[in-house]
C-alpha cells in the first residue's frame, strides 16, 4: 500500500490549508470501503479515529491509518492542531480488478474479480 501525504493550499480561502494522504490499490472493495467512508466524512478527527476503532471491519484499519497519517502530517509540516482537525472528504475510487477463477463442474471456468480501492482523505482546520 503506497502512502503519499500532500499539502496543498485551499483555493476558497487563503487562510485554510488541506492537508491529504493517498494510498492506492488498498486490498478492500470500492463499495465496502465508502459504506465507512460515509460514517466519517465531515466528522472531527478524534471523533473519526474512534468511530473507526470500535467498527469491526477490514477497511477501517486502512481509513484508521489514512487518518493518522494525514493528521500527523497537518501536525509536524504545517503546524495545525489535532483537535481541530476535520475530516474534509474521503474519495474512493475503484483501483486495479484481478482476474481470478474459479474451476466448476463440466470443465467451465468462473471468472472472478478482485477489486482493490485507491483512497484520498483530505483534512481541513476548522476554527
Amino acid at each position: 500500500m503506497a502512502k503519499k501525504a500532500v499539502t496543498k493550499p485551499n483555493t476558497t480561502s487563503k487562510t485554510k490549508k488541506v492537508v491529504s494522504a493517498y494510498a492506492k490499490n488498498v486490498l478492500s472493495t470500492p463499495q465496502k470501503t465508502r459504506l465507512l467512508a460515509d460514517l466519517v466524512r465531515g466528522r472531527k478527527v478524534i471523533d473519526a479515529e474512534n468511530i473507526l476503532k470500535l467498527t469491526h471491519k477490514k477497511a477501517a484499519g486502512i481509513l484508521l491509518k489514512l487518518i493518522k497519517s494525514a493528521a500527523s502530517s497537518a501536525e509536524n509540516n504545517n503546524n495545525m492542531d489535532i483537535k481541530n482537525l476535520v475530516v474534509k472528504s474521503i474519495l474512493v475510487d475503484e483501483g486495479l480488478k484481478l482476474p481470478r477463477f474459479k474451476y466448476v463442474s463440466r470443465g467451465n471456468v468462473a471468472r472472478k474479480k478482485k477489486r482493490r480501492s485507491h483512497i484520498l482523505v483530505e483534512l481541513i482546520e476548522s476554527n
